[in-house]
């Protein structure tokens, strides 16, 4: 299993998924790791992407993380299910997650944050596609900071929100930057995301937004 090889690999580590169809929750706790697909060693073929998927089955939270440094790379995570916040992916602690050329689908949480949620945590995405979400708020990524000692950085580059929906009601795509955050969204898509108020984006902090798209 994944959670076999991180749990036997040492920080500074690359953790290597073959392409398959993986069906587990990783928990990362507080390691400094890079897991990726075969699409690390040959970025020219994307294909790979859609073929390395990390499935929750709709029973788990695909990554959680508390106070790691972690990089994700080429992966499909999909169906994770949270009670709480974080659907597939759930970031706290003071972590710092890296996501790069990746699909996050199809999951659920039933407080927030339906593909990611982090809190008191860096984020950075580049060229990730999040579709299908849903959480009670912010569909695809609740992202902020309730430390008022702890500042956020949250950006945001070309990447994809789509179909993502709240079920309570309010940000269907994103929040990003509650308590102390710097947000930067550049050159991203946001499509058809639902919600009663607030349906492609709401940002609450600092924040830069450019050469982006909501429709």
């Amino acid at each position: 299993t994944i959670q076999h090889a991180v749990n036997m690999a040492n920080d500074g580590d690359s953790v290597i998924v073959n392409e398959g169809i993986y069906y587990e929750g990783i928990d990362l706790g507080n390691r400094t790791l890079t897991i990726g697909s075969l699409f690390m060693i040959d970025e020219i073929d994307d294909s790979v992407i859609e073929n390395t998927i990390i499935d929750g089955g709709g029973s788990y939270t695909v990554f959680s993380m508390d106070g790691t440094q972690i990089e994700l790379i080429g992966l499909t995570m999909q169906n994770g299910y949270n009670d709480g916040w974080g659907g597939a992916i759930s970031s706290g602690s003071y972590s710092n997650l890296t996501i790069r050329n990746s699909i996050i689908k199809n999951s659920h949480s039933d407080n927030g944050g339906g593909g990611i949620n982090s809190n008191n945590s860096h984020l950075t995405l580049i060229d990730v596609d999040l579709i299908g979400n849903s959480a009670g708020v912010a569909g695809a990524i609740n992202a902020g900071s309730n430390d008022s000692t702890f500042t956020a950085n949250i950006s945001i580059t070309r990447c994809l929100f789509s179909s993502n929906q709240a079920t309570d009601g309010t940000i269907g795509g994103a929040q990003l930057g509650y308590g102390s955050s710097v947000v930067e969204v550049l050159n991203s898509e946001f499509i058809d995301n639902h919600a009663t108020g607030h349906g492609g984006l709401l940002v609450r902090n600092d924040f830069i937004i450019d050469s982006c798209l909501f429709v």
